[in-house]
């Protein structure tokens, strides 16, 4: 048995959310619908914890994250100059 995560299969899973893909689309945003379905099942299945075939995947997961796209305008006061710099525009 072969688990592989698919937006297509997602939105298959879900069928179409209409709302959400207008939401997207007057947003601007058409060519992230398919992010949209792989990210509702990864949540969806996060959701159901070890009931889901995906926990082992799930669980895996880093849950912190040191680059500079998660750290805080204080973490950046932190750092020495060019290494404030260097993660702000990471």
């Amino acid at each position: 048995n072969v688990m592989i995560l698919t937006s297509s299969q997602a939105q298959q899973e879900f069928g179409r959310i209409e709302d959400a893909e207008k939401r997207l689309v007057s947003a601007k945003s058409s060519d992230h619908i398919p992010h949209f379905y792989l990210f509702l099942k990864i949540l969806v299945e996060y959701e159901k914890g070890d009931e889901s075939p995906w926990f082992p995947w799930l669980n895996s997961l880093p849950r912190y994250y040191s680059n500079g796209a998660s750290m805080t305008p204080f973490c950046f006061e932190c750092l020495p100059p060019l290494a404030s710099w260097l993660a702000m525009n990471e």
